[in-house]
């Protein structure tokens, strides 16, 4: 279903997202999926971040430093206590998957884009589990992300986004 609609658009988005895609480019390759503007132009500042040169090829943690990144996860403080949005959280693990789904298959090659895209796809998980564990609190997810081998992040390399 939901993830579906992401995937069937992908190639139209891949199109938009090159090394030199806009925030505005992204943006409009969105809204013709029918995302709401809002939203859109969330992504859209998301998906441009994930592949500027500045980030790309960079992992998860690194990411999270970014303060692109920290504004689209929404980072409040509660009572001493930073937390994240849980929603864009997965959003931002997707794409980032999703960005290296389509690098991978710039070379055409299906086969080897797989094997490539396998162990990402584990990383994903893993991360996703942190989010969980971390109970949406962002201090405890670097936590997670920073130390893997505690069984809740991923242990392998966090590899390029």
């Amino acid at each position: 279903g939901k993830c579906f609609g992401k995937v069937e658009r992908l190639a139209e988005l891949a199109q938009a997202v090159s090394d030199t895609a806009t925030t505005t480019s992204v943006a409009d390759a969105l809204l013709r999926t029918g995302a709401p503007e809002e939203r859109a132009r969330a992504l859209a500042m998301l998906i441009s971040m994930l592949v500027d040169g500045s980030v790309r090829g960079i992992g998860l943690r690194k990411i999270l430093d970014e303060p692109r990144a920290m504004s689209f996860l929404k980072i409040n403080e509660y009572r001493g206590i930073l937390w994240f949005d849980r929603n864009r959280y997965g959003d931002l693990l997707w794409w980032m998957f999703a960005v290296r789904a389509v690098i991978a298959l710039r070379g055409g090659d299906v086969s080897k884009a797989r094997k490539a895209l396998e162990p990402a796809f584990r990383e994903t998980v893993g991360f996703l589990r942190a989010g969980e564990t971390s109970a949406f609190r962002f201090r405890e997810l670097l936590r997670l992300v920073d130390h893997p081998g505690d069984g809740h992040a991923p242990s392998g390399p966090e590899g390029a986004a």
